[in-house]
């Protein structure tokens, strides 16, 4: 499919497209399945080698692989996302990923203590919330130095 680069917003919005962000929700379930894995490990601890096995992938990626029904568009959307949208959404999804990575380096080097991390799947939940604020246009919020502390403090 080949989108105009005037992408109007009400194709945005038939597609599940935010049209001032030019971001879609659906990108968030890639991090909500992992996110689901975490907080259930402390009833299947069998789940730790899929949470270790986790990787990112990126915003395009992630719509090449889903049934998403408008992926193209999706894409090509991201591709044209407001410069500062893409900072904050970027930022907000590292967030998040450290968590996770935080998460994966506490089951490598302790497997057994599966049921204690499951804890910080409400956390990696918050963060994901955050990134669905920037891909939904909640807000301003500033991504900044503090927002890494702010994941060691999850994890201290």
């Amino acid at each position: 499919m080949v989108v105009d680069a005037r992408i109007d917003a009400k194709t945005l919005k038939a597609a599940n497209i935010n049209s001032a962000t030019y971001l879609a929700t659906d990108y968030l379930n890639h991090y909500n399945e992992v996110a689901m894995l975490v907080g259930m490990l402390g009833d299947m601890p069998d789940m730790c080698d899929l949470i270790i096995e986790w990787q990112p992938i990126s915003y395009a990626e992630h719509f090449r692989q889903t049934a998403f029904s408008d992926k193209e568009l999706a894409i090509a959307a991201f591709e044209q996302a407001p410069a500062d949208v893409l900072a904050r959404f970027r930022a907000a999804c590292n967030e998040v990923e450290e968590a996770i990575y935080e998460v994966q380096r506490q089951l490598r080097a302790a497997p057994e203590k599966a049921a204690r991390v499951a804890v910080y799947g409400q956390e990696i939940f918050e963060l994901i919330s955050l990134v669905g604020g920037v891909i939904n246009g909640e807000g301003e919020r500033a991504i900044d130095d503090g927002a890494q502390a702010d994941v060691d403090a999850l994890f201290a």
